[in-house]
Parts: structure tokens; sequence; C-alpha cells
């Protein structure tokens, strides 16, 4: 039984979701409306964007931290810091455990509603694990496409969720290295206050 390759088929697959994904809208005709009301607000509908803000968030594999973002009415970026430093006891051993943990994500805005949006993009994070008296260090990189959908509960304060696909490289002996198509659903703790 001959082997067909995961990684060719993979790639195909997400270029054709990602042409149809870009591929032009048929324009339609709408009314004039006028907002009014306490539902004006979103990344979108010409607000401008929502500007700065800072926030808690998580990538898909499991790293977590700060999150700085930057909206634009058509894209956002998001930036991710964390900092863990705690003594762990293993076997006799006495050891502190540090982990450092950074992140980008970029997403352009497919479609934006009056106080939500629904974006695709990916991010790149850096996760670097080490333990004192010669406990070992390694550092774990995280790929992640996928998207996310954003809801503004004010004008200054979102919520999201993500969904997509982790891939994880790095030293098996510290930190380990695997693939995952998984969702994780950000409400809980995960939010973004924008300085408008």
């Amino acid at each position: 039984m001959r082997k067909v390759p995961l990684a060719p088929l993979l790639v195909s697959g997400l270029s054709l979701i990602a042409i149809w994904l870009a591929a032009p809208a048929t324009a339609r005709a709408q009314a004039a409306t006028t907002h009014s009301g306490p539902f004006v607000f979103g990344s979108g509908n010409g607000s401008g964007g929502a500007g700065l803000g800072i926030g808690a968030a998580a990538f898909i594999g499991g790293m977590t931290g700060v999150e700085v973002a930057y909206d634009m009415p058509r894209w956002h970026i998001e930036g991710l810091l964390g900092f863990d430093s705690r003594d762990t006891t293993v076997g006799v051993l006495n050891r502190t455990r540090t982990e450092l943990t950074f992140g980008v994500r970029a997403w352009y805005h497919l479609h934006q509603g009056t106080n939500s949006d629904f974006s695709i993009g990916g991010g790149l994070g850096f996760d670097s694990l080490s333990f004192s008296n010669n406990g070992g260090s390694g550092t774990q990189t995280f790929v992640e496409p996928g998207a996310e959908a954003r809801v503004f509960l004010t004008p200054s304060f979102a919520l999201f969720g993500l969904a997509g696909f982790s891939m994880a490289f790095g030293d098996p002996n510290v930190t380990g290295s695997g693939f995952a198509l998984a969702s994780q659903l950000t409400a809980g703790f995960g939010f973004t206050y924008f300085f408008r």
C-alpha cells in the first residue's frame, strides 16, 4: 500500500481555501442607513479602527501573555508577551522554572458587523523554557494560521475567539513538537481594551 504524503495535500487544501476567500464578491446596492444608539462601534463601519489596545490573550498552542493590539479599519495586529518564573521540586532537586513567551499575529477583516468582525490571518510565537541546576532548556516555535472572531461589547472593550491550526516545533526533550487542528475560545479571559 502506497503512503500519500500529508503535507502537500494540506498546503493544496489551504491554498484553495485562501483563493476562495480572497475572491471578489458581487457588490449589492443597499439602502442608506444611519446608525444611532449604543451599537455604532467596532473596528470598521467608517470608525477608522479602534486604535491602540491592551488585554490578555493566548495562542491555540497554549502560549499566554499580555496582549498589545493595534486596530485599523481593514486589519489589526497583536503582540503577546509573557513571563513566568517559579520554584519547583523535581525528586530531591529544587529547581527554578523560567518561561518567556513572545508572539505576533496579524488579521485581515473579511467581514465587519456593527459591533463585530471576522478575520483570517495567523501568528508566529516563541516559548523559551529553562530549568536551573542543569535541568535543561529549550525553545518551542508556534506557527498558527487561522480565523478570529471579535465582538465589541462597548466601543473600547472586545472579546474574541480563535480557531485554526497549531504547528509546534522545538526540542523534543524539553518542549516537544507536534501538529494540531484545534480551536480555543478565549472569551473567558481573552479581551482587548482600546484607548479611543
